[in-house]
């Protein structure tokens, strides 16, 4: 997390990985007992606000996924992009 605020120095694929990663402990959290998935809410949360005030809003997923779907973090970009992320964006339609 602390990569992403403080800027993204990767390629799209280790950025799809992380999310890849995200929608793991997502599957994870829903085969939980409920007092886990207590627990691991707030945790969750609290990385979640981290992430979004971190990202921005983009119409494209990152990757191909199946759309309706589709995780909400799947439609997120660092703020601070490394150049290549970047480049890897825009080649990949997502940044105009």
């Amino acid at each position: 997390m602390q990569r992403l605020e403080q800027g993204y120095d990767r390629t799209i694929y280790e950025y799809i990985n992380s999310l890849n990663g995200r929608d793991l402990l997502q599957k994870i959290w829903f085969q939980t007992t409920q007092p886990l998935q207590d627990r691991l809410s707030e945790v969750l949360e609290r990385l979640g606000t981290r992430f979004y005030n971190s990202t921005m809003t983009v119409r494209h997923p990152v990757a191909w996924v199946n759309i309706q779907d589709a995780n909400p973090w799947w439609f997120r970009i660092p703020k601070k992009l490394s150049k290549e992320l970047e480049e890897d964006l825009r080649s990949e339609g997502i940044l105009d």
